[in-house]
């Protein structure tokens, strides 16, 4: 319970991120198994939420008191409405306000073991464009915060440029989430985002894709050597391992109920950035990224009240 506590104290660095990324519309569906080919199953309604990587990992931040900005871009129809509203109540300048369409939803089936399953209607929140970043001055932050999300879609080169141009000077530094779809990257895209030398974290099944290993281990070793970044692999209910100055660890995690793993990854994230904000140590902060998502799982959707003092 001490070392719980720990985890639950606002952040008081002045330290700041900027985090860049999508915002959409989650409708979250409980299923008791994936249909096959053919098949006509009936879902149960859960909730809609404001999801998305991006403010995933902002709504863990503000719970901190972590001082950041959301770069992500708003449409001009009801999805991009709510957004807004949501933006607007917790406090975040809308840097993006397009009129050139709505923002995307996604789809998210959860069966009866808490995996879930997502599918994605994209919209202006993956269409990036180079004026957009004229909102922002990196220099104001001392990280930027980014995800595979933003990286595989036909406008990636908006933001591997922008990222390219960020990690020519010592700030801020780069922390990268490969999300799902680095599947899809391209070998040119997965070497222009190493060559960021950034901080990976991601979960035991990304690590694979962006290093060609099968063992979590090996390919985190194998990127720690290319980028001389910490790397942090989440593994699920086996904790989490984490590269650093050559050596690696391994933290266990709580055993703990899964309502459902929506967020799960995001939230992880967000614990560790925080902890770095904080000054803390690569395994401090590892930690804290634990605990966070151990609260997340255990309620339904993304969000998540921390109660943190």
């Amino acid at each position: 319970m001490a070392e719980e506590n720990n985890f639950l104290s606002k952040v008081t660095s002045d330290n700041k991120i900027l985090v860049i990324g999508s915002v959409l519309i989650d409708i979250i569906s409980n299923i008791k198994a994936l249909p096959k080919t053919g098949e006509d199953v009936y879902v149960t309604p859960v909730k809609s939420e404001v999801g998305g990587c991006a403010i995933n990992v902002s709504d863990i931040l503000r719970q901190y008191g972590v001082q950041h900005d959301l770069l992500s871009p708003v449409g001009n129809g009801p999805n991009g409405q709510i957004i807004k509203d949501h933006l607007n109540k917790y406090g975040y300048k809308v840097f993006i306000d397009s009129n050139e369409g709505d923002n995307g939803w996604t789809l998210c089936l959860v069966e009866e073991n808490g995996e879930r399953t997502f599918m994605t209607l994209s919209g202006i929140e993956d269409q990036w464009r180079k004026e957009w970043f004229q909102h922002v001055d990196f220099n104001d932050y001392n990280y930027v915060y980014a995800t595979g999300y933003s990286l595989e879609t036909t406008y990636s080169t908006v933001v591997l440029e922008e990222l390219e141009e960020v990690s020519k000077h010592l700030k801020p530094e780069i922390i990268f989430d490969p999300s799902p779809r680095i599947k899809y990257f391209s070998e040119e895209n997965i070497k222009r985002v190493l060559d960021l030398k950034p901080i990976i974290h991601c979960n035991k099944e990304e690590i694979k894709y962006l290093s060609q290993h099968t063992d979590p281990l090996t390919g985190a070793l194998s990127i720690h050597q290319k980028t001389g970044k910490p790397v942090i692999v989440t593994l699920g209910g086996e904790g989490v391992l984490y590269v650093n100055n050559q050596k690696h660890t391994h933290l266990e995690v709580n055993k703990t109920s899964t309502v459902d793993t929506i967020g799960a990854g995001d939230s992880h994230t967000a614990g560790f950035i925080t902890g770095l904000m904080e000054g803390r140590s690569i395994e401090r902060a590892c930690k804290q990224g634990n605990f966070v998502a151990e609260q997340v799982v255990k309620s339904e959707g993304a969000r998540v009240n921390l109660n943190i003092t």
